[in-house]
């Protein structure tokens, strides 16, 4: 049987906006440190992202001593001093509804200006809480944070490389915004995986992901396209959507880093 071994690890510290990749990745109770630990809501408190506002993808953010920075293009770097107390604002997130409260009138007012819309950056109020539906959790149960719905999405390099050789012009794995890249697998056998040991973590997979239009967006530039959503609902299409990758859950915090060997349970 073929090793697995970890190949890639990045973070979304704001949602929908640009990855951060890295070596080492700190795993907390919610999922991996940082990772949609901020949102950016409309007017009304809905979740905007990449589905209906592409060029969030360009947007570049930074954690560095506890802060937050956001670099928009053709505009100097902010830095918002994350806070969970303060005038509540009821977001929703799909089906749920959370307590936040915005982050920093500042980068509200540059977001929206960017967007061109009325947004505001908002982070967890305090004592807020988000369980994973726990038809898939874990039986001690498991939480996440502005995710749309799971702490970890894991695709293998085998299933992109199946998917590019059905494609006229392949496409990055950044296309698909997983938290864990995986090596070793046969293509989609992340679709099969039941349960994994990285370091003292031991992983679940939850359920195959299904896949919408923020795939069709080019990460670097923030341009719409229309692959690989086409070529995916050839062969990759079920009852319950287009699938690529797994939501995966974890049992406990740890670390993890690229090269870690991934271990079949």
């Amino acid at each position: 049987m073929t090793q697995l071994t970890i190949t890639g690890l990045s973070i979304y510290p704001v949602k929908g906006c640009q990855a951060i990749h890295l070596d080492k990745m700190d795993v907390v109770n919610t999922g991996p440190l940082y990772d949609r630990q901020w949102m950016i809501v409309d007017a009304n408190g809905k979740f905007i992202s990449q589905r209906t506002h592409p060029k969030l993808a360009v947007i570049v953010t930074r954690v560095y001593g506890g802060l937050l920075e956001i670099s928009i293009p053709n505009h100097k770097p902010i830095v918002v001093i994350p806070t969970d107390e303060g005038s509540i604002i009821e977001a929703t997130l799909h089906k749920t509804t959370l307590q936040t409260v915005e982050q920093s009138v500042e980068a509200s007012c540059l977001l929206s200006d960017y967007l061109e819309c009325d947004a505001k950056l908002v982070g967890f109020a305090k004592d807020t809480t988000r369980t994973v539906n726990p038809d898939y959790a874990l039986p001690e149960g498991n939480q996440t944070l502005f995710s749309d719905a799971f702490p970890f999405l894991m695709i293998s390099e085998e299933s992109l490389e199946d998917l590019n050789a059905r494609l006229e012009s392949p496409m990055p794995m950044t296309r698909f915004r997983p938290n864990i890249v995986i090596k070793g697998l046969e293509p989609y056998g992340e679709d099969h995986l039941k349960r994994f040991r990285i370091g003292e973590i031991v992983f679940s997979v939850a359920k195959p992901c299904t896949r919408c239009t923020v795939t069709t967006v080019d990460q670097d530039t923030g341009v719409k396209g229309k692959e690989p959503l086409l070529t995916l609902a050839r062969y990759r299409n079920t009852e319950k959507g287009i699938l690529f990758g797994a939501n995966i859950v974890h049992d406990r915090p740890g670390i993890i880093k690229v090269g870690d060997i991934v271990e079949r349970m």
